[in-house]
């Protein structure tokens, strides 16, 4: 796996059946508009190795795949194909590999509560995690990562299979708000607020958890990734990153600084505790940043 610093020659380094190849296509499943940030971020990582043979495109996959089913089709190694997934001891496999660093800069750690209307004022009288575990329902996918981070904390989930079940859930009174990604909430209430018009966000407190995401791939395709980590590095060092993402994650970015909610801080168990997770600080308020970790200093 990359080293920093690492000479460069190392990466255009390929396994037997891709060599004298001009080009290997590299497949990816997760299409939405959630995950063009990341998408955008490999394609920049990719651009410093450019010159490197073989070129490396990026496809999209020709039919839907659910997570599962993804990572089953990774696993298989048949495919040169990636998952960009939130670390967890599930996904530790002696078939995988992961990538070096956290493509998502902790963006989706950020948690915002959609709710409804006349629900804001019963959000608003929680002023600790232990009245939230007892007076509060969230509505939750069931087959999210983080249901089991929620449910580890003690919040009690009204979980569902379908992702589109959620606010027809909400507007029915099943529970009292959806945590949704900092990254997520904006669109979302953009969308289902015309379909549900008391949907709103929240804005006097979120949730936060450490939810670092990387890129798997099978390990016969590990110098594709190699590849990746050392565009990533270069971008990262260079600033074109973080450039791509403000330019993507202006809004939400815009929407932290202005509101500062109060954070409620969970534990998240089922990371790998010796990865350095995330760098929030030069992007996160410095108010909110103390919040998550007041013994460390971004400076």
């Amino acid at each position: 796996m990359l080293l920093v610093g690492a000479n460069t020659s190392a990466y255009s380094q390929s396994p037997a059946h891709d060599a004298g190849r001009d080009a290997v296509e590299l497949w990816f499943f997760q299409t939405n508009v959630r995950y063009h940030f990341r998408t955008e971020a490999i394609k920049l990582a990719l651009s410093y190795s450019a010159d490197m043979k073989p070129e490396i495109r990026l496809r999209p996959w020709t039919e839907p795949l659910t997570q599962q089913r993804a990572v089953s089709v990774i696993r298989s190694g048949e495919y040169p194909i990636f998952a960009s997934l939130t670390e967890h001891r599930q996904f530790r496999l002696p078939e995988l590999v992961r990538s070096d660093r956290n493509l998502a800069a902790g963006v989706m750690g950020f948690r915002v509560l959609l709710s409804q209307k006349d629900r804001l004022e019963k959000l608003k009288t929680i002023e600790t995690l232990k009245q939230m575990r007892k007076q509060l329902r969230f509505g939750f996918g069931q087959h999210w990562l983080d249901y089991s981070i929620l449910q580890a904390n003690g919040l009690e989930l009204v979980g569902t299979p379908h992702y589109s079940n959620l606010f027809p859930m909400l507007e029915a009174g099943r529970f009292d708000a959806i945590p949704r990604g900092l990254n997520e909430f904006v669109a979302e209430e953009q969308y289902w607020g015309k379909r549900y018009q008391s949907i709103r966000s929240f804005d006097t407190y979120a949730l936060y958890y450490p939810y670092p995401v990387y890129l798997y791939m099978h390990k016969d395709y590990e110098w594709i990734l190699e590849r990746i980590n050392y565009g990533v590095f270069r971008a990262q060092n260079d600033g074109s990153m973080r450039r791509l993402f403000e330019k993507h994650f202006a809004d939400e970015i815009d929407w932290l600084n202005t509101k500062q909610p109060r954070l409620f801080v969970l534990r998240n168990d089922f990371v790998d505790p010796s990865l350095n997770i995330e760098n929030l600080c030069w992007w996160v308020p410095q108010a909110l940043l103390e919040q998550i970790s007041p013994s460390e200093s971004c400076h």
